[in-house]
């Protein structure tokens, strides 16, 4: 759920994305939603967003319609020089203005190929094709060239190729300051701070910050990426005491489950940087993951100055041999309980040589649960030097996102650990 814009005064924008493999799902639309977040922080208002075939009369219909609700396009696709790219034949029969030839871009064209041993071929001097009086925006990652037509100052489109590293350089270089340019005054630039949290569902932590005396102007908006929250408080018209009012009082709210303040910051590289910031090696011992936890902990260049290694203990023979687990412990409690989970971290951390051992076992499913045992419980081992603990973690879901949740939730277990804060999963008292 993101937060409500809807009364915004800021400048209108639609987005239209152009192609077949969009509108029948072959291709993920990731175009649209980075190009509204774009927009959203350049404090314009995505008004709508919608999607079309390469059809000449689709494309022209639904350009008609758009232009009737909002004073600035950005269309995505259709660009390119095969017979299906008809973006460019669609802005000119809309905008009634014959495509002319652009020496300039031709010869920019040519050059492109000629630099990559490439041959030319005749068929793509349609990109170098514009609508008459449209201004170029230049391509620095590709061959296809955009372009900015207006009418009577009152409406713009500006038509972008439909790669995403194309697309992403054209919108941040030429099109947001063509946009500014055109609003002008009009333009609030919002303020806004983005907390990344990992624990706590949406819901749970909406209705706590519901509860919060928040500056009335300060919106809320929550955005899950499994396993993982990122909430955004934002002050739309680009006050700094409310957003510092706003956002000290969520973080004393939710304290324990922010794991960073940065925008699109991961919880494996905030781990990732707390133990390269602490004088410690960490060892891993896997079963139900096999081997996530240790990718996620390897990540990130410089991983070897505290990741020792891993053992990746599928079976219960493995855990005996390599990690030193009691064969009675594994008889009297099973594979997936408290206590060998605390002796698989032990047993890695004596091995390997670290100053920490973490172990994951569990049941992913979606066979192999009982009722004492279900599918989604999983426990994390954590030992040191003097210290060991074995916490409790229940996610009722599919294989995968069962996987995914235990090796995060590990994850967040060694950032509690360094920093003292107490454990999300249930802490299991055993003797």
């Amino acid at each position: 759920m993101e937060s409500d814009t809807s009364s915004s005064n800021a400048p209108r924008v639609g987005i239209l994305c152009i192609g077949n493999e969009v509108v029948d799902g072959r291709i993920l639309n990731s175009n649209a939603s980075w190009i509204a977040q774009e927009l959203i922080h350049a404090g314009f208002l995505p008004q709508l967003v919608t999607t079309c075939r390469d059809d000449l009369s689709e494309i022209t219909e639904v350009l008609t319609f758009l232009s009737k609700h909002v004073e600035f396009l950005i269309t995505s696709g259709g660009l390119g020089p095969t017979t299906d790219d008809l973006t460019r034949q669609a802005i000119s029969h809309f905008f009634d203005r014959p495509l002319v030839l652009s020496e300039e871009e031709l010869g920019k064209l040519k050059n492109f190929y000629r630099k990559r041993g490439r041959k030319f071929d005749n068929a793509n001097n349609i990109q170098a094709h514009f609508p008459e009086n449209a201004r170029v925006i230049p391509n620095p990652n590709g061959t296809a060239p955009g372009f900015i037509v207006s009418r009577d100052d009152t409406f713009s489109i500006c038509s972008l190729p439909g790669v995403p590293r194309e697309l992403h350089a054209m919108i941040t270089e030429t099109v947001l300051p063509f946009f500014l340019e055109q609003a002008g005054s009009r333009v609030c630039i919002p303020s806004f701070q983005e907390l990344q949290l990992f624990g706590i569902p949406e819901s749970e932590a909406g209705k706590r910050i519901d509860r919060l005396p928040l500056p009335n102007e300060i919106r809320v908006g929550y955005r899950p990426h499994f396993p993982e929250l990122q909430v955004r408080v934002e002050s739309p018209n680009g006050g700094e005491e409310p957003l510092k009012q706003a956002v000290t009082l969520i973080r004393e709210e939710l304290d324990e489950y922010v794991f960073s303040m940065q925008a699109e910051t991961s919880l494996p590289q905030v781990v990732h940087e707390l133990l390269s910031a602490h004088d410690t090696t960490l060892a891993v011992a896997e079963s139900c993951t096999s081997g996530l936890l240790g990718k996620l902990l390897t990540d990130y260049s410089g991983a070897s100055a505290y990741f020792s290694g891993g053992i990746l203990s599928y079976s219960n023979e493995l855990k005996e041999k390599l990690l030193g687990v009691p064969n009675e412990l594994i008889q009297t409690h099973v594979a997936v309980s408290p206590q060998v989970a605390r002796a698989m971290a032990t047993g890695t951390r004596e091995r390997c040589g670290s100053s920490i051992g973490v172990s994951i076992t569990g049941v992913a499913g979606p066979n192999g649960g009982t009722t004492d045992k279900p599918v989604g419980l999983f426990y994390i081992g954590i030992a040191s030097q003097g210290y060991e603990v074995a916490l409790e973690f229940f996610l009722p879901t599919d294989r995968d996102y069962v996987r995914i949740y235990s090796a995060f939730s590990a994850l967040d277990s060694i950032r509690r650990f360094l920093l003292g804060l107490p454990f999300l999963g249930k802490t299991v008292e055993l003797p």
